[in-house]
């Protein structure tokens, strides 16, 4: 047996385990035809539940400096932070009160169930807060059929949105839920005919009103998710019948939750084991968003994903609030990104008793918010979730914010498994930084998704990286780890050295120097290899503070409608019974 041999990191020395035998990662030196476009470095975004808005991040008065600081340490990553959905299930029972001070105000069932979201100016003048350059999308109640009601939201947000920017407008959260198309035998059509109308006569009052509204396209379209109803309204089901006649959207979003909690027949897939299977991660995009993207991307328009999670109606307690759910945030966020999906909004809120008779989760005993169990961090003490704190998951941000990087000029492809490892336990992607080199990858983000429970024995395997290593460079890499895959103390989750529980960093950050070209990951771990051995990421001074362009950006497209038939592939089997 071959000793292990000590690594000096800084003033840490760290003992390696004896490497196994390598096998050879195989990384295009330059961007494949497939590669995507390139990205923006406000990439992780995130979707908050509107009822909750004031939970997580305060009132203009009274700033919520806890997860404020959280979104300025990814900010500090690639110079820009992300961008903000005031959306959810809650956006289709609120309304604006013009004399409301404060934040807003939830009228419940004793349970916790959300009959009405009132709020007033406050909502926006919080904004003011956010790290400076954090866009926002302004959202619409739609769900409750009054044009009176989206209206006066609209030009609230447009009035008190101060200097933050409004990139944009949603009407309807998952409108193909709504109760009136139910009993429609042509509901995606009179979808179509009613949005068109509603947008049209919000666009002629923000066009009247002061100050300047976003310029046209100013509108985010279709905001549905996959799943069956009455009536169909992904984008590729509404552009055929002409929904944007009046080139009024700029974006059309789609929304994702692979598993769920809502109910008793898909509780049993919502498993670690199941969220980790990369495969299924690759054939559920390629099944349920390639259409759409393309669809959106013939149509002149962008693509986001405007809310996604892993286990929908809140997550899952043991399994989402642990690092299983960091590693899955990572595979599915970059994927996405080679989807060419401009933004994906990660998100965050707490259980809604209204959203399922049937769920798992609940609120708190006396009403009080039910964190989702998905969060990054939960924002309150409750009686359900104990104290504030960082979750398990948050540290997945900071890694993507590396990977995507600070320069705004690096695409991204998929790089395949060696021949020996599955798929299934495994996710490579290749990051193409122009400012960096137009030869060679700058970074590599390789994830072990193979789940190494606490209870359980561990592994391990070793990638032969040197083939993407430039002439005389020595590659350094940050790791993403806990001490298994179900760790639930985020004290114990890392990326580079440092957890986040309290909201501030803890550890020195730390830095491995990668010896000849070896690669080492133990199972549920990821690592970002950094090429050329510099560190780029904005924090570092490897990066610039620009405007990230925001969504609907022309430059850095590339061709899509040949990628995306090449990439689609067909649904796994068991897609059917989530």
């Amino acid at each position: 047996m071959i000793p292990p041999l000590p690594l000096v990191l800084g003033t840490t020395t760290v003992l390696l385990p004896a490497l196994a035998a390598s096998q050879a990662l195989s990384v295009p030196a330059t961007p494949p035809a497939s590669a995507s476009k390139y990205l923006d470095r406000a990439l992780a975004s995130l979707s908050i539940e509107p009822a909750y808005f004031a939970d997580f991040f305060g009132t203009s008065g009274s700033p919520n400096e806890f997860a404020l600081k959280l979104l300025q340490a990814v900010a500090d990553k690639t110079g820009v932070p992300p961008a903000i959905r005031p959306g959810g299930i809650t956006q289709d029972s609120a309304i604006y009160d013009p004399n409301l001070q404060g934040g807003a105000v939830r009228s419940t069932s004793p349970e916790g169930g959300i009959f009405r979201t009132t709020y007033g100016s406050d909502f926006f003048s919080s904004w003011t807060n956010f790290p400076n350059g954090t866009e926002f999308v302004a959202t619409l109640n739609f769900g409750n059929d009054s044009i009176d009601i989206a209206r006066d939201e609209a030009l609230a947000a447009l009035q008190h949105a101060g200097s933050h920017p409004l990139i944009a407008f949603e009407l309807g959260n998952e409108p193909s839920n709504y109760a009136r198309w139910e009993q429609s035998g042509n509901a995606t059509v009179e979808y179509v005919q009613e949005w068109v109308s509603w947008t049209s006569q919000i666009d002629s009052a923000l066009d009247s009103a002061s100050p300047v509204a976003p310029a046209q396209p100013r509108w985010w379209g279709s905001s549905a998710t996959v799943d069956s109803f009455a009536a169909s309204l992904k984008p590729a089901d509404i552009l055929p019948l002409d929904v944007d006649q009046n080139k009024n959207i700029k974006t059309f979003s789609l929304h994702s939750y692979a598993y769920s909690t809502c109910d008793a027949e898909r509780i049993v897939n919502a498993t670690i084991e199941n969220m980790l299977n990369h495969t299924a991660v690759v054939d559920y995009a390629n099944t349920y968003f390639v259409p759409s993207a393309q669809a959106a991307f013939e149509a002149g328009t962008d693509f986001v994903v405007g809310e996604f999670n892993s286990i929908s109606c809140s997550g899952r307690v043991n399994v989402t609030d642990t690092f299983a759910q960091a590693l899955w945030t990572v595979d599915t966020t970059l994927n996405y990104a080679a989807i060419n999906a401009t933004r994906v909004y990660l998100h965050q809120g707490a259980t809604l008793v209204f959203q399922s008779n049937d769920q798992e989760n609940t609120a708190g005993d006396d009403g009080s918010p039910g964190w989702s169990a998905y969060n990054l961090f939960y924002p309150t003490q409750s009686s359900l979730r104990g104290e504030q704190r960082v979750n398990p998951g948050f540290v997945s941000q900071l890694f993507i914010a590396e990977a995507v990087g600070s320069s705004g000029k690096t695409r991204l492809a998929p790089v395949s498994a060696p021949s020996s490892i599955s798929n299934d336990n495994f996710a490579a992607y290749a990051l193409y930084d122009d400012s960096i080199s137009t030869s060679s990858p700058a970074r590599l983000a390789i994830l072990n998704l193979t789940p190494y429970r606490s209870n359980g024995t561990s592994s391990s395997l070793t990638l032969d990286i040197s083939s993407s290593v430039p002439s005389g460079a020595s590659p350094i890499l940050k790791r993403m780890t806990a001490p298994s895959v179900d760790e639930k103390d985020s004290a114990q989750v890392t990326y580079a050295g440092q957890s986040w529980k309290t909201g501030e960093p803890v550890g020195e950050e730390k830095t491995e120097t990668v010896q000849d070209g070896k690669v080492t990951l133990r199972a549920s771990e990821a690592v970002l290899v950094y090429l050329d051995g510099k560190d780029t990421s904005a924090a570092s001074g490897g990066g610039n503070a620009a405007s990230s362009g925001g969504e609907g950006n022309a430059a850095g497209r590339v061709e899509m409608g040949n990628w995306l038939v090449v990439t689609a592939v067909a649904a796994l089997a068991f897609w059917t019974v989530l």
